[in-house]
């Protein structure tokens, strides 16, 4: 049988269902985004705990100025004053319309299963989105990305990373952003860029991205 962990933002409760899953062996990994970061955090802190991993464009955030500090400081004090919310919608194809809105590539039918996946009924009828609505406040702390690039390179685990050829958020960290710039800064990494995705690639084309990670966690 072979385990595999999708890694999200709850770090908390990855980390203990990695300890129940596979408690005396390495863990294949498998995350996106801020997913796909913090399995490469993981795997940097831990390395022995990581068999391989598959990341699709995790790839952490530009540089930062450290003067933006305060301000970020500033924003998220005067955010916890107000509770956060998810959104809210009248019905599944109000979602679904929304979520092909942002995400052009995603077919319609694909964006009423995905809709139904992301949302639940509330009691009174409305659909809203599932998750922590937390997840909607900014870091008080800036992005390090020197930090976490001391993280991808302790990694000893083969590590696959997926690129988007039409990405938006791989355009925003310019030459950083590369395939030939992770090669230098991940051990063990082999780069594919998957044609005509971007971003959400999964959600746009999950036919190409299958196969490739299969392939790898079946072969590493």
């Amino acid at each position: 049988m072979v385990h595999v962990l999708v890694i999200d933002e709850n770090k908390e409760q990855r980390v203990a269902l990695l300890n129940l899953f596979t408690p005396d062996a390495p863990a294949r990994l498998v995350g996106h985004s801020m997913g796909g970061n913090v399995a490469g955090l993981y795997g940097g802190a831990r390395p022995e705990r990581v068999r391989c991993l598959v990341n699709l464009e995790g790839f952490g955030l530009p540089r930062m100025n450290i003067d933006q500090a305060p301000v970020r400081m500033r924003q998220w004090l005067e955010q916890l004053a107000v509770a956060p919310e998810l959104s809210s919608y009248d019905t599944f194809q109000q979602l679904g319309d929304v979520i092909r809105k942002r995400y052009p590539r995603v077919l319609a039918e694909r964006a009423m299963f995905i809709a139904k996946s992301w949302g639940g009924l509330d009691s009174d009828g409305r659909v809203r989105l599932k998750g922590d609505p937390r997840h909607k406040l900014v870091n008080p702390v800036l992005y390090r990305r020197d930090e976490a690039e001391c993280f991808w390179r302790r990694m000893s685990a083969p590590v696959l990373m997926l690129f988007g050829e039409q990405s938006e958020f791989a355009r925003r960290l310019g030459d950083e952003g590369t395939e030939e710039a992770f090669r230098k800064l991940v051990p063990h990494v082999r780069t594919v860029t998957i044609e005509g995705v971007g971003h959400m690639m999964h959600l746009e084309r999950p036919e190409a991205i299958a196969p490739v990670i299969e392939n790898f966690l079946l072969t590493t």
